[in-house]
């Protein structure tokens, strides 16, 4: 007959299998563009200087342009001519002293010199070069005097009210974020954590890397923040619950792992699938439910069906559980 071993027994908990994945991400200004200008001349003027706050639409630079003003002076008039003409050939019309036809013609000069006006100011806009956006300017290296093409960089500008991120997430994450979702992040160099906003996720997977891309905001970032500086991105995934047991009451038999449960004063082979371990704790999947008692030391001593005492003073309350990280 059996003999009743004595042994340390754990009560079973139920928790949520919680992963934290962590990404590097580089931030990047939510605009941001190189001004060139639009014609090739000799700098006349420059507005703007190094760091500057501008508006959408603000003039930062200004090519020589007496040709172009020239040129705009005299479609201007050339306009108030046909103007003129037109005026005087539709009275003579409407009294019948003027053919349709010199009316069609005084109707197309009309036209013609209006689209040339339009062409002349839109020739003198090209002489600037203005903000596309409101932002803050880099560095101006120009001066007047200085020429330059259509090739030549003017000056970058940044719109700096959010900061962008871009990083990969494994594939089975997926679903565990959506638009308007928050992810937390970190400068490399310190611990301080921040919040970022999920604004877009990518609609398919890589098929070599099996990860799929985010994209999130920094809003109103903090003065120290700039595009270009690295992030540690890190997002807690919350996953299903499982039964979690000290790591010493799982054995290993020839196909499976199992630990023994106590059912009725006797110890019982039940079958578990390790999920993940932690900080010597294990998530398993089984014929577990809360409340069920394992055996924690002395696993060894015993078989399937063999007879167990737990001292009396024993502590069988579960262990503490934690995260893991990828």
């Amino acid at each position: 007959m059996n003999q009743h071993v004595p042994v340390a027994t754990q009560n079973v908990t139920s928790s949520p299998n919680i992963t934290t994945y962590k990404a590097v991400a580089v931030t990047r200004a939510i605009q941001s563009a190189v001004l060139r200008p639009d014609s090739e001349g000799r700098v006349e003027t420059v507005f703007m200087t190094s760091g500057q706050t501008v508006v959408q639409g603000q003039q930062l630079l200004k090519l020589d342009s007496a040709s172009e003003e020239l040129k705009l002076a005299a479609a201007k008039e050339n306009v108030e001519v046909a103007e003129r003409v037109f005026e005087r050939i539709g009275e003579l019309k409407s009294r019948g002293v003027a053919p349709d036809a010199q009316y069609d013609d005084a109707i197309l000069q009309l036209s013609e010199a209006r689209f040339a006006l339009k062409e002349a100011e839109l020739a003198l806009e090209r002489r600037y070069v203005v903000a596309p956006f409101s932002g803050t300017l880099g560095l101006v290296n120009l001066s007047a005097g200085a020429h330059v093409t259509t090739d030549t960089d003017v000056v970058q500008l940044e719109d700096l009210s959010s900061l962008l991120l871009d990083f990969s997430l494994p594939e089975h994450t997926d679903g565990s974020l959506q638009p308007g979702s928050s992810v937390s992040i970190s400068q490399m160099t310190s611990h301080a954590s921040h919040t970022a906003k999920v604004i877009a996720i990518a609609s398919g997977i890589d098929p070599q890397a099996r990860t799929y891309w985010v994209r999130a905001a920094i809003d109103d970032p903090k003065p120290w923040m700039k595009p270009g500086m690295s992030f540690m991105v890190t997002l807690t995934v919350k996953g299903e619950e499982y039964p979690v047991i000290p790591e010493v009451a799982i054995l290993w038999g020839s196909r499976e792992a199992y630990v023994l449960k106590i059912v009725e004063g006797k110890a019982r082979r039940t079958a578990v699938t390790v999920i993940r371990r932690r900080n010597g704790n294990v998530w398993v999947d089984g014929d577990l439910t809360d409340g069920d008692i394992v055996v924690s030391d002395g696993v060894h001593k015993l078989r399937d069906g063999h007879p167990v005492s737990v001292p009396q003073n024993q502590s069988d309350q579960p262990a503490s559980v934690g995260e893991a990280t990828q």
